[in-house]
């Protein structure tokens, strides 16, 4: 494809508006007859008049139930083992504690589930969500949108579990991501990962085992790099997902392997992606895997491919040169059920807020 050809595809003539209404939407689970009453907070028996209020009363082992509401407050978690609950529609929004992120986590072993964050941003571009200084993270059923960062971790963050989740339009200056581990060990399910921006990735890892399993991975309008980059390389599986390479991904390559310094300091290197839908439109040209120079035991088999040209791995895996060819319907459809948990599937549906 010329460059010419390529400024003019109609694949680069679609707005965020015109793709958003095609994917399932975000829908918080819903209040129970026990949540909070709006914009206040409990802590097992004892009720707070707003969020801030309860924050310093926060222990060890603590359960934090914030009622529905919008708050524009952070939070500084330093106990360890806190569970961290939304009930119905609660967003937390443009607030961030020591210019960092909206949620610093500094405690070990804390549960965030069912929030909405959005609209996080600090001086030096790294603003995030969640912060997490501490070691063990889950995240369940949260949605990040619209902000520098979604998740943003230190070099020893121990074991990250994402599942039923949704990062979207995340990213800054190729430096912030949708989510950036900065070590540990990653484990995602059942999420979505979207049209990141300003040459972010949808996923950095440096994390010595990164599991991504039935989840959507796709820059769809989104000025992208690359959708997973393993910087460090080390162990990284990727199964029963689906990949999408945008018309407008700035990086041409859609997964980097082992490309950064560290590389060198992992003597076993194992990159395995099986059962995935991989579909490079790019408009230029496509490079789907780009590995560094450590030696890589791969198996890249049983996946297909949506690819104008021969992805250097054919062998082993189906490729269509095009969605028609593939009988799949043209951008920015995604045939996201087929690869979410039937489990998640209603979690990721309902109204946008």
């Amino acid at each position: 494809m010329s460059a010419a050809t390529a400024r003019e595809s109609p694949l680069n003539t679609l707005t965020w508006n015109d793709v958003q209404p095609i994917l399932p939407a975000w829908d918080p689970v819903p209040a129970g007859p026990l949540a909070p009453q709006p914009n206040t907070a409990r802590i097992g028996p004892q009720t707070f008049q707003s969020l801030a209020e309860a924050l310093p009363h926060l222990k060890a082992c603590d359960q934090l139930d914030i009622g529905p509401g919008t708050y524009q407050t952070s939070l500084i978690i330093d106990p360890d083992f806190v569970r961290i609950v939304g009930h119905g529609e609660v967003v937390l929004e443009r607030a961030a504690a020591k210019d960092k992120g909206l949620m610093l986590i500094r405690g070990n072993g804390v549960e965030v589930r069912n929030l909405e964050c959005r609209h996080v941003s600090v001086r030096d571009g790294n603003g995030a969500c969640i912060r997490l200084e501490g070691t063990g993270l889950l995240l369940d059923h949260v949605y990040f949108h619209d902000s520098q960062q979604g998740l943003l971790t230190g070099g020893k963050p121990g074991l990250v579990h994402i599942r039923n989740s949704r990062f979207e339009r995340l990213g800054k200056a190729g430096r912030a991501h949708a989510i950036y581990m900065g070590g540990g060990r990653l484990l995602i399910e059942n999420s979505l990962f979207l049209a990141s921006k300003d040459q972010g990735h949808e996923i950095k890892t440096r994390a010595s085992a990164t599991t991504i399993a039935r989840s959507v991975i796709a820059s769809l309008t989104g000025n992208d790099s690359r959708l997973i980059d393993a910087s460090n390389g080390g162990t990284l599986l990727i199964e029963n997902s689906l990949l999408e390479q945008g018309p407008q991904t700035v990086n041409s390559t859609a997964i980097g392997f082992g490309l950064e310094g560290g590389a060198a300091n992992r003597t076993d290197h194992r990159l395995t992606l099986k059962h995935n839908l991989i579909i490079l439109e790019r408009a230029g040209s496509n490079r789907f895997l780009h590995l560094g120079d450590q030696p890589v035991s791969l198996d890249i088999s049983a996946n297909t491919f949506i690819a104008r040209e021969p992805t250097g791995y054919d062998d082993g895996n189906l490729r269509f040169e095009s969605r028609d060819a593939a009988g799949m319907a043209s951008y920015p459809a995604l045939p996201y059920e087929s690869f979410l948990d039937l489990a998640s599937r209603g979690a990721l549906r309902g109204a946008e807020p």
